[in-house]
């Protein structure tokens, strides 16, 4: 197995296939000492709460070490549906406050879409393509590289 290769970091999403399946009983004998990431493209709280617990239950763990709305790419289908009130943010929040999530965070493609999830929440990870080309000639990415570090708006926390 990986792991006894020296591998720790483990990423899987329930879109992935069968993945969740697979990764979770191999990693299982492992799991104290890996870092488990899992997200959610779900954008509703009951779908995105179903899926959590699956994942659980997939994977054979207790706990997250990261989970994150996976692909954030429209402000109104994603980051305001996410952010509404008692929504998908509200219940990772929570998964975090009790242990079940260690961190939180976002993969997105759309400049528009990370600026406005890291002005309502500070993440503790952003997964963004960035690259020479995009960054300097393209200019796609300085605009959320400082933005992590700021602080969100009082009421998510």
């Amino acid at each position: 197995m990986s792991v006894e290769r020296g591998v720790n970091y483990f990423d899987v999403a329930p879109s992935y296939g069968n993945a969740q399946e697979k990764l979770g009983p191999a990693l299982e004998p492992y799991r104290k000492n890996c870092f488990l990431a899992c997200k959610t493209a779900k954008r509703q709280r009951a779908a995105a709460e179903a899926e959590f617990k699956r994942s659980f239950e997939l994977l054979r763990t207790d706990w997250f070490d990261l989970y994150q709305l996976h692909s954030i790419s429209d402000v109104a289908k994603d980051v305001d549906a996410v952010f509404v009130s008692g929504g998908v943010m509200d219940m990772l929040i929570d998964a975090k406050k009790s242990g079940r999530v260690r961190h939180l965070g976002f993969s997105a493609h759309s400049i528009e879409a990370a600026v406005a999830a890291l002005d309502r929440y500070e993440f503790d990870s952003v997964l963004f393509p960035v690259n020479f080309a995009t960054y300097y000639e393209g200019n796609f990415g300085p605009q959320i590289m400082p933005r992590p570090w700021r602080r969100a708006p009082r009421g998510w926390h």
